[in-house]
């Protein structure tokens, strides 16, 4: 604890040290250094002063907040998590799961002296005990919270461009059929989880954007349901099948609760469903589904579609893609024009040999 004096980057530097209190930023220890020891001294007693009188977590965010901080990677995650990842992204806490192994290693190095050398010691040893799709999760990671450290001005230049990702051998989709996904729907325990897994598979929409579905979203007597709070932030129209309206007919409704997806039975009645996976996973093990997610129904909507002559355009902005090259991954179990070309010359080969056949046939038969 104190002011340390230190002759850093050709100049005499002052550090402030200090040990901090439970806090909502998660932070141990403070550590700055300060080109005055006026400065530092100033710190110091902002920092005891808020210790003394309990209000570490009112001063705290405006001394580690600030883009013009000397930051560590520690300290300017907490800035990048709490101003940009839980604003604007549902998928943040995927971000979290990567910090948790990247802070251990690499938390204390300063933001500003950051290099790729740094980052390719991590996944060195990284790599050894995860998959390469994992360790590109943490690269994705890395790269995110440079890209924001160099639009608030933490950084001068981004260390992490073009920084190539592994490269992951592919996977072929493993998708149900539909009468395994109709079984599936109705070997659920409940008629809110029945009437889920219903609208995932038939509309093909994320998990968190049925679940967060008010009644107001839905049309039944038009077969309507408008997907609001999506992952890319933009309203999506989607048709209702026969089969969705007929489970959500059966759903309770409460009052003064306008979600759709609401337990019904147990201490849990009247509250919004959000976890229910584990009964999911448990209705499909029971049919010898256990290889389904979520996220398999959305996979095998879009290939559905597709499949049966949907524009591949049309299924971008239904599934809420980005780009139209996320979609074209269904395009690999469908049938593609470079498939019914590759059929037709197959096809033009065999009759070219029973002709073939039949010449040389003809030919021993005169001799």
């Amino acid at each position: 604890m104190g002011i340390v004096k230190r002759f850093r980057k050709g100049k005499w530097a002052y550090g402030v040290s200090r040990r901090l209190p439970p806090n909502r930023l998660g932070m141990r220890r403070f550590r700055r250094w300060y080109e005055t020891r006026a400065i530092a001294r100033k710190v110091m007693d902002t920092l005891n002063g808020a210790i003394a009188t309990g209000n570490i977590d009112q001063v705290l965010p405006g001394l580690v907040g600030s883009a013009e901080m000397d930051h560590t990677i520690a300290t300017f995650w907490v800035v990048f998590r709490d101003k940009y990842c839980r604003p604007r992204l549902s998928s943040w806490r995927r971000y979290q799961q990567s910090f948790n192994f990247i802070l251990p290693d690499l938390g204390w190095v300063r933001l500003k002296e950051f290099t790729r050398k740094h980052l390719d010691d991590f996944l060195e040893k990284r790599i050894k005990t995860v998959s390469r799709s994992t360790a590109n999760k943490d690269i994705a990671a890395m790269k995110k919270m440079f890209t924001y450290a160099l639009q608030v001005g933490a950084v001068p230049a981004h260390p992490l461009v073009r920084y190539a990702s592994y490269k992951v051998q592919e996977k072929a989709l493993r998708l149900p059929t539909l009468a395994e996904f109709r079984s599936l729907v109705e070997t659920q325990p409940t008629p809110q989880l029945a009437a889920l897994v219903a609208i995932l598979g038939e509309t093909g929409m994320r998990r968190n954007e049925a679940l967060n579905l008010e009644w107001k979203n839905l049309d039944l007597s038009k077969r309507r349901v408008l997907a609001e709070k999506t992952k890319g932030k933009k309203v999506r129209s989607l048709p209702l099948s026969e089969f969705a309206v007929e489970k959500l007919r059966q759903l309770t409704r409460f009052v003064g609760n306008p979600h759709v997806f609401v337990y019904d039975l147990g201490s849990h009645r009247g509250k919004v469903m959000r976890k229910p996976y584990k009964a999911f996973r448990k209705a499909a093990k029971s049919v010898g589904l256990g290889w389904v997610t979520f996220h398999t129904l959305r996979h095998m909507r879009g290939t559905s579609w597709l499949q049966h002559g949907a524009d591949i355009r049309d299924v971008q902005l239904a599934l809420g893609h980005s780009s139209v090259t996320t979609t074209m991954r269904y395009l690999k179990h469908t049938e593609t024009h470079v498939d019914q070309a590759l059929r037709q010359a197959q096809e033009k080969e065999l009759r070219e040999l029973e002709i073939e056949l039949k010449r040389d046939k003809s030919g021993t038969a005169k001799e």
